[in-house]
């Protein structure tokens, strides 16, 4: 069974069931005692919700697959959400019917709008600042029979959707700069994210990439100081091999893809930039920028039990604006997915005369988890070609020549960086990658997401 986390009252009566969802598998409930069953959120997807306060949501699909022939009572649809500060209750009217019956797939949405909601302890604004139970309802039937099982039911496709809280990025490749003090490589340190759960340590080798804060599509930006610093990294001496993971799906305004995850490569760190004076590393209270651990992934073209599936579409291309040029770039392969990670440790220095001493670094947590980068490899367009959104309007299109062609990037020198890394200075060489905001998808055998932001 995987439920991603979810637990339940009666965990007996909760199985993960691999088909017959909305699509592909959810949490199927049979009802064998006399307990009412409800599913609780994993802790990863809790903590402060203020940012959705008016404008998120939560949905969900329920299925009553038999109410049983013994029907006393039928509750709603609930959803029920506290913390130290409050509770709050959701519900819909219940199904209803001739004993036994039952429902196709039904979709609910709770809209984190205090007037849809019923506030049974404390305030709306203190309980989303910390939401530290989210509890929805799988049974809604009471049933007497005929059974074990009374009555049979299914909770699918459970979906928090917010404002978008990241920037694309336009990532650089970079080198320090001439006569400045060289990087020194450290390590271990502790990285912990949804495909390691219990951590791995790995050492910091060298940046190698900066990300600046993206408009893409004159969409905006989310935040336009707060950039992304790249380093190499390498796991640690005696660290078990990462085992690769298929049948990953992503999710963002461009593809619905599934990848092949080959191995962790760089983490990504929230990096202040100036390109005149040294700047201060950012204060993490000042901004909702994640750390992230990125994998070098594959695109898939048949799923694990052979199942056939569309490539990355050709002609895809996005106008790119961010603080060092205005671009239209194709979008030819996907070459990363970067998860939010828990980063901590207590490194040393592994090399120069200093080697073995401490190198203090700050713990961070996840904010954002259901919020991913997935990144692409970008090249300057020679042509341009009409775009539906985020891709060719027209399959068939093979676009028109862009006539001037676009100058290629001016090399930036000496630029000065900051992070919980240290500060330091690097010089771009040219654009490598687009980094967009994403939804790492349930593959069938999940239950949550986060909806893809911008």
């Amino acid at each position: 069974m995987d439920l991603d986390g979810w637990t339940s009252n009666t965990p007996s009566e909760v199985t993960w069931a691999a088909s017959g969802g909305n699509p592909g598998g959810y949490a199927r409930h049979e009802d064998s005692s006399s307990e009412g069953t409800f599913l609780w959120a994993p802790a990863k997807f809790l903590g402060d919700w203020s940012s959705l306060d008016g404008t998120g949501s939560l949905s969900f699909d329920h299925k009553l697959f038999t109410s049983g022939a013994g029907v006393r009572t039928i509750a709603p649809y609930t959803v029920l959400l506290s913390g130290p500060a409050g509770a709050a209750e959701w519900t819909s009217p219940g199904p209803s019917g001739t004993p036994p019956f039952d429902t196709p797939w039904l979709s609910f949405t709770a809209n984190l709008v205090e007037s849809e909601w019923t506030i049974t302890q404390g305030s709306w604004t203190a309980l989303l600042a910390d939401v530290t139970q989210l509890e929805i309802i799988i049974e809604i039937i009471d049933s007497t029979g005929p059974g074990p099982p009374w009555d049979i039911s299914g909770l699918d496709n459970i979906v928090l959707t917010g404002e978008p809280s990241l920037s694309h990025f336009m990532f650089y490749k970079v080198s320090p700069t001439k006569n400045t003090p060289k990087f020194v490589k450290f390590g271990p340190v502790l990285l912990t994210d949804q495909f390691q759960l219990a951590g791995t340590f790995y050492n910091v080798i060298k940046p190698q990439q900066l990300g600046l804060p993206a408009n893409k599509n004159a969409e905006g930006v989310a935040d336009k100081v707060t950039h992304l610093e790249e380093y190499k990294i390498k796991p640690d001496a005696g660290t078990a091999k990462f085992e690769k993971v298929t049948d990953v799906r992503v999710e963002n305004q461009c593809n619905d893809l599934f990848v092949e995850v080959v191995k962790p490569t760089s983490l990504l760190v929230p990096t202040n930039k100036d390109l005149s004076n040294p700047v201060a590393a950012p204060d993490p209270a000042s901004h909702n920028v994640d750390h992230f651990l990125c994998y070098k992934v594959k695109g898939q073209k048949k799923l694990a039990d052979g199942a056939k599936l569309p490539g990355l579409p050709k002609g895809i291309q996005v106008e790119v604006e961010d603080q060092f040029q205005a671009r239209r770039y194709d979008l030819k392969k996907i070459t990363k997915l970067c998860n939010p990670v828990d980063k901590s440790g207590d490194p040393v220095l592994l090399s120069g005369p200093n080697k073995g001493d401490p190198f203090p670094i700050t713990p961070a947590s996840r904010r954002n988890p259901g919020t991913h980068l997935v990144c692409y490899k970008a090249k300057l367009a020679k042509k341009f070609i009409q775009q539906n959104g985020c891709g060719s309007a027209d399959p068939a299109d093979k676009g028109t020549k862009i006539d001037p062609e676009q100058a290629k990037h001016e090399k930036r020198i000496g630029i000065f960086v900051n992070n919980q890394f240290g500060p330091g200075q690097l010089d771009t060489k040219k654009e490598v990658e687009f980094c967009i905001p994403s939804e790492k998808l349930p593959p069938p055998s999940l239950l949550w997401r986060v909806a893809a932001p911008g």
